[in-house]
């Protein structure tokens, strides 16, 4: 037969990465069944185990393999597919899917054979608080070594037995094909010393696969911090490749691992340009050598041999997808148990006291249910080891009832950190209306009760008002929050600058004094001596956290200094910040007005060629009249190249417009509303009354004020004089008005900062006058707080 002429199109796999695609269905009512399942389990397999019978009701011991049942002509045969997919193992359908099994054999075949072998396979696939799996695999087949049905003769004496007895020793099927190709198996494994945010994986890892690097966000989490011992976040990955040479590196990284698997497609696809310059298949070439046993198919034994009865041996099949489904929960909780006890242990047991009165009495919790699923699993291997005349027919037994059922189900939740507890929030007898609770918990009385680590989130929008490691943490942070007015700020260090790239640098900014539980809202300002209205990047919040921020600053093009570290040290360049946990859907802080928010990545829309806007609505804080509006711009990647992150346009009571503008001409060609939305592009913001206090003060400047610096810059000075402060404040700044000064830089670079004020210098490239800044109204708008 002409290989080439019977093949499909080839599609390389990396670019359908982490496409859910099941087992690729041969012929009818068959399907490719894998060899191999992730980097640790395969089978040895080849041409000898054609004919060979195949068993379903198999006990723990058993293999499901039997001796060859037919023998008959082999014929190679063109089969060409591809495909790829990514999971993250959290539900037994999950497991299936990236197993590759279908249902019915999923109980009999592969690592899940037996409890003991399910736990060691489960054990680097199952997710959990501080751990997290992917897994990818990739399958590409060429050809198949298949039977031909019409020379099938039988091979063993079955021929007295009647149908139980050949399904109890050749089993119900026979393997008719056998596919080769290659395969490519990785899991890459996350690990943290704190609860890891799952919808962050699974867009940034599992998105990532294949196809590009990380954000420079998430790429961060993996770098450890000057002073740490580890980083936040730590990567292992583990990769196999059968039926394509490939070197694989040792701890590869994922940028190697992007490439591999790349490189392993295209080896993939030139192996199989080879292949068809031979025009034949045939087995001696070389080429099909490297080829490896990927999967094989399955008949029924039943459509051979009349002895075997079909509606029993269709029926087996039917048990035995029903027993799947049952009890595959059972093998994946046990290992989730054991996961998160194993985790627990290391947390609460460096502390005598917090083990024995924290880890204890989860631990007896768990080992009950554990040792109550231990017991499930027993039971649904003793059922699938039944004769098929006690699993089908009249006299078959039951299927094990199902472990998890209403009862059950919040309770296990519960105790691998996913419980959730509503509205009113019950806490060492105290309640807390609005406030529900989401972590891990014990049974009580009726009802869950917080134990371990968890998280109090707002119900109005899910606003995290404290986490902890215990419940009498949790309640003490509470009630803090609670008390609290949610406002904290201050400025970074003088020194602690790096360099990025040329005319670059960045710092990342320490924010753990405010003890925030959530990402705050983040507005910031730049304060120094000398060239920093020259620059961008000022008010570009990246990777924002509860503990921090990073700020990238770039250096206008045609600037006449060298951005660096030393340069900004020698002009004591500080980032000015305040922070707030005050959100739109709750009321502003008592006596001071304050109200806090984020616009979504969605809004933005078209101004012009390399231009967006958004309008931003504040008027869930129910202000009177217009209040001062400090904004930044938090994103994952390359707003610090932009322009207008603290320029806000026709401020109300209720809202305000920003424009945004790239500050070269390759940031204005990437700058669409796609762009936007995919990095993540939001506008923070603080909203305050013009209010003179002694720990946070707030005003405007006025529009006629501004004086003439050069020819296309103006400044003006800020009074702060009335709040009255004996040192200088922290101090972020916003430009309001209504045309133009979204192209500006300096709109939130801070000079000669006193306890009386401050002073802002505009710069564009185009001519700039102080009639300008009085017929668009611009107003510097300030926050100022006590240090």
């Amino acid at each position: 037969m002409k290989f080439t002429n019977s093949i499909k199109t080839f599609t390389p796999p990396f670019f359908i990465v982490a496409a859910i695609v099941t087992a690729t269905t041969v012929s009818a009512g068959s399907t490719v069944v894998p060899v191999a399942i992730g980097p640790e389990w395969q089978i040895p397999f080849g041409k000898s185990s054609l004919g060979r019978g195949f068993k379903l009701n198999v006990d723990e011991t058993e293999n499901p393999f039997r001796d060859i049942v037919f023998e008959g002509e082999v014929e190679a045969l063109p089969f060409q597919t591809s495909y790829a997919r990514s999971e993250i193992i959290k539900r037994s359908d999950e497991l299936q899917r990236m197993m590759g099994i279908e249902g019915r054999l999923a109980v009999s075949y592969g690592p899940m054979i037996s409890g003991e072998g399910a736990g060691r396979f489960l054990e680097n696939m199952v997710s959990s608080k501080k751990s997290v799996s992917v897994v990818y695999s990739s399958r590409n087949t060429a050809y198949a070594k298949s039977l031909v049905h019409s020379s099938l003769v039988q091979h063993q004496d079955i021929d007295d037995l009647d149908s139980n007895g050949i399904a109890e020793v050749v089993g119900t099927k026979f393997i008719d094909q056998i596919i080769y190709g290659s395969q490519l198996d990785i899991i890459f494994t996350v690990t943290a010393t704190k609860e890891i945010d799952l919808q962050e994986i699974e867009a940034e890892l599992k998105g990532k696969i294949g196809v590009g690097p990380f954000s420079l966000e998430f790429s961060a989490k993996f770098e450890r911090s000057e002073g740490e011992e580890r980083a936040e976040l730590e990567l292992l990955i583990d990769v196999r490749a059968v039926g394509v040479t490939h070197h694989i590196p040792g701890n590869p990284t994922f940028d190697q691992v992007n490439q591999i698997i790349i490189d392993f497609g295209e080896e993939y696809k030139n192996l199989l340009d080879e292949l068809g310059e031979h025009g034949t298949i045939d087995e001696e070439q070389h080429v099909l050598k490297q080829l490896s046993p990927v999967g094989f198919t399955l008949s029924s034994i039943a459509d051979y041999k009349d002895e075997l009865n079909k509606f029993e041996a269709a029926q087996l099949d039917s048990r035995m997808e029903d027993l799947t489904d049952r009890c595959w929960d059972a093998f994946l909780l046990k290992s989730e148990l054991k996961k998160s006890l194993d985790e627990a242990e290391q947390t609460y047991c460096d502390d005598p006291r917090l083990c024995e009165e924290e880890f204890v009495p989860y631990y007896e919790v768990v080992q009950d249910y554990v040792s109550r699923l231990s017991d499930k699993i027993d039971e649904c291997v003793e059922f699938r080891s039944l004769p098929i005349a006690s699993i089908v027919g009249a006299n078959a037994e039951p299927l094990p009832e199902p472990f998890v059922n209403e009862n059950t189900w919040s309770v296990l939740r519960g105790l691998v950190g996913e419980a959730y507890i509503a509205s009113p929030l019950e806490l060492e007898g105290e309640s807390f209306d609005g406030m529900h609770y989401v972590g891990f918990a014990l049974p009580g009385i009726n009802l869950l009760r917080p134990w371990l680590s968890g998280t109090a989130r707002l119900d109005s929008d899910n606003t995290i008002v404290a986490s902890a490691d215990t419940s009498k943490t949790l309640l003490q942070r509470i009630k803090k929050y609670v008390e609290s007015d949610r406002i904290c700020s201050g400025q970074s260090s003088q020194t602690d600058w790096k360099v990025y790239a040329h005319n670059s640098i960045y710092i990342d900014v320490d924010t753990s004094q405010c003890g925030f539980a959530d990402t705050p809202v983040y507005v910031t300002s730049l304060s120094g001596t000398g060239n920093h209205f020259a620059i961008t990047g000022i008010s570009s919040v990246y990777h924002p956290k509860s503990t921090g921020f990073r700020i990238y600053l770039r250096a206008n093009d045609g600037a006449t200094f060298n951005l660096n570290p030393d340069f900004a040290q020698k002009r004591n360049y500080q980032v000015q910040w305040t922070a707030s946990m005050v959100p739109i859907t709750r009321p502003p802080v008592q006596n001071r007005g304050i109200c806090s928010g984020k616009s979504s990545e969605y809004q933005w829309k078209h101004y012009s060629e390399g231009s967006l806007y958004v309008d931003v609505d504040t008027s869930g804080c129910g202000y009177s009249e217009t209040p001062n509006y400090i904004t930044s711009l938090s994103g994952t990647s390359t707003h610090f190249v932009l322009t207008g992150t603290t320029a806000v346009y026709h401020p109300t009571k209720s809202g305000f417009r920003m424009y945004i503008r790239g500050s070269t001409d390759g940031a204005r060609k990437k700058l669409t509303t796609d762009f936007a939305r995919d990095k993540k592009y939001q506008v923070n913001w603080i909203a305050s009354p013009s209010v003179a206090d002694a720990n946070v003060c707030s005003g405007h400047s006025s529009q006629y004020e501004w004086k003439v610096y050069g020819k296309n810059s103006i400044y003006t000075d800020v009074a702060t004089s009335k709040c009255g402060f004996l040192t200088t404040p922290n101090i972020v700044a916003s430009v309001s008005g209504a045309s133009h000064h979204f192209t500006f830089t300096g709109t939130s670079a801070l000079y000669n900062l006193t306890p009386e004020g401050f002073r802002i210098y505009l710069l564009r490239s185009e001519p700039l006058k102080t009639s300008a800044a009085e017929a668009h109204d611009y107003e510097v708008q300030w926050i100022a707080s006590a240090q």
